[in-house]
């Protein structure tokens, strides 16, 4: 069956390219590690961070001060997602593929945007570690100004993330920001960019990018008067503490990547574990990042916000995408041919000649079938949260 389709190929491959290099968006802003090697799902690689250093005075002496070790770190990211997006194809097919340079079967269209799309939702689904928030639940943050980007940037600022920032906001935001008359209004811009094309550009900082894969989190909820246990000392740098309800009646269900305060504190936190009380003036344990910055002595209210859009400021330092080829057994029944999203190649007219490349590691696997033509467009991935530093989300 390989025979018969390894001539059409480099021909399946280009068109392959052609649709993810148009639907792989956000990977774009992320930190990547890509390598033309061969892995096995649960293999890990090791991402290093930089360590902080802090200046200090210079005290003249005669001798020299000690050295100074930097104790750099590393966050492992696991390969541990192995996706297929299996199609059939006809010979009829194959043959008009190779003869019409802009032709795609409806079935690996089909297979190229399942792909794209679960690549795209598993790096969107990192918001979950990102603390820092502006705006309002439920509201559109280009309603009526920049304001709330404006405070998406400050955000960033006090974090001292990367001047070199994007925005991805859903196609609601995107149509509010479009409505701003000082947008698309060439003598306040100074640019008649936007109202000519419909993109948003630069703005206070930000790439802004649209992305129709912008999830929303759906926010646990504090039924009556959640707060911190009386008597029970929250330091500063704690990462977790005891809470309970005053009422009889009140409980609490928190989520992972809910966002959430206390009493007296201005730092937004997300919950990193699920926290949810056994029942009604019940202790439960709330833990939350990044550490307490202001500490607590009990009896402080905690809210959580409600359920949002996550628009998302951030840099590249932000979340990491790892890819490589996937191991195929000796004895496996199908055939795998490894290809990378390079620019280099399957750039010509295959791919359209082209959207930018990606630069990820994806297979194509020939499937024996009885009398017919199975593929499979696969992937081996991995992605963590680097830094939730680099990043805000702007609720909508």
């Amino acid at each position: 069956m390989s025979n018969t389709v390894t001539p059409y190929v480099p021909t399946i491959i280009g068109k392959t390219l052609r649709i993810l290099r148009e639907r792989l968006r956000i990977q774009r802003y992320v930190t990547t590690n890509y390598d033309d090697s061969f892995a096995t799902i649960g293999d890990s690689l090791q991402i290093p961070t930089t360590a902080g250093v802090t200046a200090d005075d210079i005290t003249p002496a005669n001798t020299a001060p000690a050295l100074t070790d930097l104790a750099p770190s590393n966050v492992t990211l696991t390969l541990n997602k192995f996706k297929r997006a299996p199609f059939s194809i006809a010979e009829t097919d194959l043959n008009r593929m190779m003869k019409d340079t802009d032709w795609v079967p409806a079935h690996l269209e089909e297979a190229c945007r399942s792909m794209a799309k679960q690549v795209v939702d598993d790096i969107w689904q990192l918001y979950k570690n990102v603390p820092y928030y502006v705006g309002t639940a439920g509201t559109n943050p280009f309603g009526t100004s920049l304001a709330t980007l404006a405070l998406a940037a400050k955000s960033m600022d006090d974090t001292l993330a990367d001047d070199v920032r994007y925005m991805l906001i859903d196609n609601a935001a995107k149509e509010k920001a479009l409505e701003l008359g000082n947008l698309i209004q060439a003598y306040q811009r100074g640019s008649n960019q936007t109202l000519n094309t419909g993109e948003l550009g630069e703005l206070l900082g930000f790439g802004m990018q649209r992305d129709s894969r912008v999830p929303s989190h759906t926010a646990g909820t504090i039924t009556t008067g959640l707060v911190t246990k009386s008597g029970h000392t929250t330091a500063v740098g704690d990462t977790s503490t005891t809470v309970t309800t005053a009422s009889s009646t009140g409980a609490c269900a928190l989520v992972v990547g809910d966002i959430i305060t206390f009493a007296n504190d201005s730092q937004t936190y997300v919950v990193t574990a699920a926290c949810t009380q056994a029942s009604a003036a019940s202790d439960a344990t709330l833990t939350f990042y990044p550490g307490k910055v202001v500490a607590d002595s009990g009896g402080s209210a905690v809210t959580v916000k409600g359920t949002h859009r996550v628009n998302l400021g951030m840099d590249r330092g932000a979340f990491a995408l790892a890819t490589r080829w996937p191991r195929n057994p000796e004895r496996a029944l199908n055939t795998v041919i490894p290809f990378t999203d390079s620019p280099n190649i399957y750039n010509t007219a295959q791919d359209g000649g082209g959207s930018e490349a990606t630069g990820m590691q994806f297979g194509l696997s020939f499937v024996p079938n009885y009398w017919a033509e199975t593929l499979e467009i696969v992937a081996l991935y991995g992605v963590t949260c680097l830094r939730p530093e680099r990043a805000v989300r702007m609720a909508g």
